[in-house]
């Protein structure tokens, strides 16, 4: 079973009832994260695999989360 996460809800709400949620605030925080984490890998000359990207993207994004809950 997977670890149930807080995704912060909808990242760009809207007044009606949608049947599509569209993206999370979870998800969106890891997208904006994604330029900044590929630029500094490509600067440092380190590897820029996809797996580890998305896991660090992800856990900024949680940690976005995180605070914003404080």
């Amino acid at each position: 079973m997977s670890d149930p996460r807080d995704d912060g809800g909808r990242a760009f709400p809207t007044s009606s009832d949608d049947y599509d949620p569209g993206m999370s605030l979870r998800d969106y925080f890891a997208a904006l994260a994604l330029v900044g984490v590929v630029q500094a890998r490509v600067a440092a000359g380190l590897d820029a695999g996809q797996e580890s990207i998305a896991e660090e993207c992800y856990e900024l994004a949680d940690a976005l989360l995180a605070a914003r809950s404080r």
